[in-house]
């Protein structure tokens, strides 16, 4: 993987301004996807399920933006977040995200499919290079996604869940389809983003090799995860509290 990173110091004025477009990708998380889109090949078809407002649709696009070529399919129903407690009736993000990806000057690389993405599917014909999957984040939701979506993927494409670590809908698929795989190498994590690359053409040896070296990254952020959530500052904190009320006593 070619990686072609963002300068943050350069472009801080362009991160802050993606930032203040509402949505729970945080800048570590973005700047991993706009590094995996800028490695991608010339004509890359990318498909995001799950825009909102269009934080991720403007990272995406302006990757491929930079490499000059490319095409952005954003697949969203703009209906809100059911896990949220968003519903047709309550939320409409459609116009909010037209005028943010007018906005970032991204009308010819974005096109929206303004469709659940379990019909989407249905009419597109095309082989996708980076599947990101930010949708419905129920666990059947997540499978279905998977299910439906990945079918269509290119050879060494890459794909990226969001909110894989902190939710159990994507972190059960995340696990099985990609920690515990052979099929994708460059396994890795990001915040709460798990990604990997697709590889089928593999010999039996390096079938072994790759489901070993997954099985380890598991591992690692299995551990990060549960680590994380240990209250380390409050643990600290009765840990002083205890040491110097043991050494009045003494």
């Amino acid at each position: 993987m070619k990686r072609i990173r963002l300068n943050k110091s350069k472009n801080r004025k362009l991160i802050n301004r993606i930032n203040q477009i509402n949505g729970w990708l945080d800048e570590k998380e973005a700047l991993k996807l706009y590094e995996i889109a800028r490695s991608l090949p010339p004509e890359a078809v990318i498909v995001e399920i799950g825009s909102y407002e269009g934080k991720s649709t403007v990272w995406l696009g302006k990757a491929l933006r930079k490499n000059r070529t490319g095409k952005l399919y954003s697949v969203d129903h703009h209906i809100g977040s059911p896990e949220k407690g968003e519903s047709e009736a309550t939320v409409n993000t459609w116009e909010k995200f037209r005028q943010n990806i007018n906005k970032f000057g991204l009308e010819e690389t974005v096109t929206a499919i303004k469709k659940d993405s379990s019909w989407a599917v249905i009419d597109f014909d095309k082989r996708i290079d980076l599947l990101f999957i930010d949708g419905n984040h129920e666990f059947e939701e997540v499978d279905r996604d998977w299910r439906l979506w990945t079918k269509k993927l290119s050879e060494n494409a890459w794909v990226v869940l969001h909110d894989a670590t902190v939710l159990p809908g994507p972190w059960l698929v995340a696990k099985r389809e990609v920690l515990l795989s052979s099929s994708f190498r460059r396994v890795g994590m990001k915040g709460s983003i798990i990604f990997g690359r697709l590889e089928r053409k593999q010999g039996s040896f390096k079938k072994l090799f790759t489901r070993v070296i997954n099985y380890l990254k598991y591992l690692y952020i299995i551990s990060y995860v549960r680590m994380r959530k240990i209250n380390w500052a409050r643990n600290l904190k009765i840990l002083t509290l205890n040491f110097f009320h043991d050494l009045k006593k003494r």
